[in-house]
């Protein structure tokens, strides 16, 4: 598990208190802005490369794409 400074577990905090916020208020609030920071962050924590990152964020992609498919 990667280790967190103080500075980064306090920026993970905020923006899941601001996602939290908005889900609050209305579920449909938009938060897309804060997920992509949190992934960020976590990229960061684990010292992904870009083609790793690149990897995931692909394969992110794909499951948006595959997950309306699901007949389960």
């Amino acid at each position: 598990m990667a280790s967190v400074s103080g500075d980064k577990k306090n920026r993970l905090v905020d923006l899941v208190k601001q996602i939290l916020k908005e889900k609050d208020s209305s579920k449909t609030n938009n938060t897309l802005k804060q997920e992509k920071n949190i992934d960020l962050l976590v990229y960061e924590l684990y010292g992904l490369t870009k083609k790793e990152i690149e990897v995931i964020e692909d394969g992110m992609k794909s499951g948006k794409k595959d997950s309306g498919n699901n007949n389960c």
